[in-house]
């Protein structure tokens, strides 16, 4: 079974591409650099690429920075096992906690079609610049973007930054930090006046707490149906969300599907 999905994953890492003739050059290039050294390390596909390209995915396109992890992210073959779960439907409420530069946005994009509606949330101004542009580049008419971060109340925030374009958190301490404002989603999905939510994606680098209890009133009244959340500290967080009549099933590594029963 481990071999097949190593095999369905090396397939789909085979099937990324670039747009034009120069990007396709790049990405086959960074490709071939990080295949020998797959085995004998966990360095990012995307630290390989040399120049910033248009990288192509069965379901969009995506601008992706040189010596930078947004490659390998956009692959189909990185979290593959949770897109195999992630699924909306046409019509679907879709919110992307911590969007990044837009993989989740733009598949549940092209999903929910003209009827649905996409929110995708990012704190950091270069990740979200590249999220807007990627969201441009794939005419997406139907997302919602919003420059915050989320906490369990509106106020300023300190985000500290890394070097690694995805572990910009709240929680984390490092030398570098920006201020950013930080909302609730009970008090975004009520500006919004959003009835229900059918997906919820959290990946907020440690934080995953702090939003769920900033969405306490709609996971109580049952109005979030599916939850994709990353948590290195399951323990902490998934005794509150099965009180509130969820079940849980482990996805991937760290990644959990909370399912209002």
């Amino acid at each position: 079974m481990k071999f097949l999905n190593y095999l369905r994953k090396f397939k789909l890492f085979l099937l990324l591409s670039g747009d034009k003739p120069e990007d396709i050059f790049f990405v086959q290039i960074a490709k071939l650099f990080f295949l020998p050294l797959r085995l004998l390390t966990k360095k990012n596909l995307g630290l390989f690429l040399f120049k910033d390209v248009i990288a192509k995915v069965s379901y969009g396109k995506f601008f992706c920075r040189k010596k930078s992890e947004d490659l390998g992210i956009i692959s189909e073959s990185f979290e593959s096992e949770i897109f195999s779960i992630f699924k909306p439907k046409e019509g679907d409420i879709v919110v992307d906690c911590g969007a990044h530069i837009g993989k989740y946005t733009i598949y549940a994009s092209k999903l929910v079609g003209s009827r649905g509606k996409v929110l995708a949330i990012e704190p950091e101004p270069k990740n979200f610049e590249i999220l807007n542009k990627n969201c441009q580049i794939n005419h997406c008419k139907n997302v919602i973007l919003l420059k915050n971060a989320v906490w369990d109340s509106d106020k300023e925030l300190k985000l500290f930054i890394t070097n690694a374009v995805t572990e910009h958190s709240l929680k984390r301490v490092t030398q570098n930090f920006i201020k950013v404002r930080a909302l609730k989603l009970d008090t975004l999905f009520g500006k919004l006046k959003l009835e229900k939510v059918d997906w919820l994606k959290i990946d907020v680098e440690g934080a995953e707490i702090e939003v769920l209890k900033g969405a306490k009133k709609y996971l109580t009244k049952g109005k979030i149906k599916n939850i994709i959340i990353e948590s290195e500290k399951p323990k902490e967080l998934l005794p509150t969300i099965k009180k509130l009549g969820y079940s849980v099933k482990q996805i991937y590594q760290n990644y959990y599907l909370l399912t209002k029963v």
